[in-house]
């Protein structure tokens, strides 16, 4: 059969498979190519790595390249290739492999996300919804509501007990015209929220609300809350916490009440007759220049049992309001700037009755002005200002055609 043999010069003599013998190098007479593929001691570094990026140093021992050491190998994964990872349940985040180092992973897809923030409950009616994990997923969803237990209620996310505020005076009838010394005081635990409270005035004729008042803000540091009309005067108006034309209330027989929602918290109704809309039984309707108001705060829930008849004293108690004698008088200051005077009269009771009308000399709040139309087809403005009580015209200002 075929075989393999040696030459006489040491080549190996192949057969060919044909019967004919081969040396490789041919049998043709010339040299055999003996040369190593190396020189002893020789070193060398080859591509390797993932990307080919990488060097694999080698030595010549013996004519023969021989591995010294491991591939080094700056990459990572091989270009081009995705890697994923799960994320928030069933979803999946996946990476790229650039230039041998894979790329940040990209966002989750497919995964469930956060319904709310973690740390972040909220109300729901008087119950409590915290941001918790519900179904065991990685994600935050809102957990059923848990009830406030009675008397708690649910403000930002927490059950707390509610600060108790009550109406506290009613000065509604001023003398003269209403509006510049008219208010509604408030009483309740200094620095309490007012901010979910609304004041509602209620006619008496057919029981339904003609005046609204959103209030805001806190409770002052002396118990008070005092609202006031949009034209108080200067002097009440720096006493007040909240302003609107609706705080100059009819006069009765009729009703304010104080509310959080749909829920009355107190109300007060002055006056007999009419749709009754207070607490109890209907409380006085005093004289006109006096207030209605509460004894140290006593609440009975009776409206004639805890209001009485007394001068108006806003952000405080009725004072002493006892005289000397019959017929004497008392005066104070009054009007847009402190310069007028009003007077009451010690009654026969031993009594002040009422400040009567303020006399006042002045016609506007000094360092007030206005500005209006003047001129040729009124296209002048011209400014007036308050100096002294009075109203002093400047001079019209041509505006260029």
């Amino acid at each position: 059969g075929p075989r393999a043999d040696a030459d006489p010069d040491g080549g190996a003599l192949a057969d060919a498979g044909d019967g004919a013998l081969s040396d490789g190098g041919g049998l043709d007479g010339g040299a055999l190519d003996m040369t190593p593929p190396c020189a002893e001691g020789d070193t060398d570094t080859v591509a390797c790595g993932l990307n080919g990026r990488g060097g694999q140093p080698r030595v010549c021992e013996a004519g023969v390249w021989v591995q010294d050491g491991p591939c080094v190998d700056p990459d990572v994964c091989v270009d081009g290739a995705l890697d994923e990872r799960a994320c928030l349940g069933d979803g999946v985040e996946r990476r790229t492999c650039v230039d041998g180092a894979y790329t940040a992973f990209g966002p989750c897809e497919g995964g469930c996300v956060d319904e709310c923030e973690p740390g972040d409950p909220i109300c729901e009616g008087d119950a409590v919804a915290p941001c918790v994990d519900v179904d065991d997923d990685p994600c935050l969803e809102r957990a059923p509501p848990q009830p406030c237990a009675d008397p708690l209620v649910c403000r930002e996310g927490a059950c707390v007990e509610l600060p108790v505020v009550i109406i506290n005076e009613v000065f509604y009838d001023q003398v003269g015209g209403d509006g510049s010394e008219v208010f509604i005081e408030l009483w309740g635990p200094p620095g309490a929220s007012v901010d979910d409270l609304t004041l509602y005035g209620v006619n008496g004729n057919g029981g339904v609300d003609y005046a609204t008042m959103s209030l805001d803000g806190v409770i002052g540091d002396d118990g008070y809350y005092l609202i006031v009309d949009a034209d108080a005067s200067p002097a009440l108006r720096a006493l007040s916490d909240y302003g609107s034309a609706a705080a100059d209330l009819q006069n009765g027989p009729d009703a304010v009440q104080l509310r959080r929602g749909d829920e009355i918290i107190d109300a007060v109704h002055y006056g007999e007759g009419g749709d009754f809309g207070g607490e109890g039984a209907p409380a006085v309707d005093p004289p006109e220049g006096q207030s209605i108001t509460r004894t140290e705060q006593l609440d009975t829930d009776d409206n004639a049992a805890d209001f009485r008849a007394a001068n108006p004293s806003p952000r405080g108690e009725p004072g002493n309001d006892a005289c000397a004698a019959p017929g004497d008088f008392d005066v104070r200051a009054c009007g847009f700037n402190g310069r007028g005077e009003q007077s009451r009269t010690c009654q026969p009771d031993g009594v002040y009755g009422p400040y009567g009308r303020c006399i006042d000399p002045d016609d506007c709040v000094d360092g007030d002005s206005e500005t209006g139309p003047c001129g040729l087809d009124d296209r002048g403005e011209l400014t007036i200002t308050c100096v002294e009580g009075q109203w002093v015209e400047g001079d019209c200002i041509e505006m260029p055609r």
